[in-house]
Formats: structure tokens, sequence, C-alpha cells
């Protein structure tokens, strides 16, 4: 999360296409962050570096991927599409064969599709 401080580590982490995950809840729980309005994920975003949302230990920080989510919208501001964004990282560096990456890429689009299908209908 500090990679927002320095533009040549942002630059480096960058060219080598790293992939951060972030986890708001805990960021917050542990102190890594003192208020979700001081967040550094929408600068990360910015930065265009690859992150993702995600829930680190949910037992611990009583939160669901959903949860997770909903406070990027609500608290951070993130827009439907950056959502989406996220969640198509998440899929496309998931620690898995190339076959599966495509496979999950494939449903996290259809979902996406489906989604969009739904509040259009509504």
């Amino acid at each position: 999360m500090r990679v927002v401080e320095d533009a040549q580590v942002a630059d480096l982490a960058r060219e080598h296409g790293t992939v951060f995950e972030v986890s708001l809840t805990s960021n917050l729980h542990t102190g890594v962050v003192s208020n979700l309005a001081h967040h550094p994920l929408r600068e990360m975003i910015c930065l265009r570096l690859k992150t993702t949302i995600n829930t680190d230990d949910p037992s611990i920080s009583a939160t669901t991927l959903t949860d997770e989510y909903e406070t990027a919208v609500n608290k951070l501001g993130l827009t439907a599409a950056e959502l989406h964004a996220q969640v198509l990282t998440a899929a496309s560096s998931a620690f898995c064969s190339p076959a599966e990456q495509a496979g999950l890429i494939s449903q996290v689009e259809a979902e996406w599709q489906s989604y969009l299908a739904q509040l259009s209908a509504a």
C-alpha cells in the first residue's frame, strides 16, 4: 500500500505487473489506514497498478467479499466499471492454469452481463 508514496516504486510495480491484494476492512482493523476515506486504493487505481479487493481473514474481520465490494463502492466511491476491473484482475491473476484463468474470466464476464441486464430491466 505504501507503493503510492514513491513514483519509482509504483512505476516498477506497474512494469512488472505486480498485483496488490487489497483488504479494506482488514487494513482498517490493523491500523494500516486510520480511516477508509484515507485508503490508497483509489490512488493505486489512478496509478494504473493492478489491484484486487479481498477479505484477508473473514473470520477475524467479520467481512465477506460482498461487504468489501460494497465498502469500495460506498466508502471509496469506486464505480461499477472500476469494481468490474477489480474482479477481472483477480480472475486473470489467479494462481491456476491459463485454461482455468480463462474459465474464471468467462464466468466473471457472464455474471457481469447478467448483472447489467438486470439493471436495465429494472
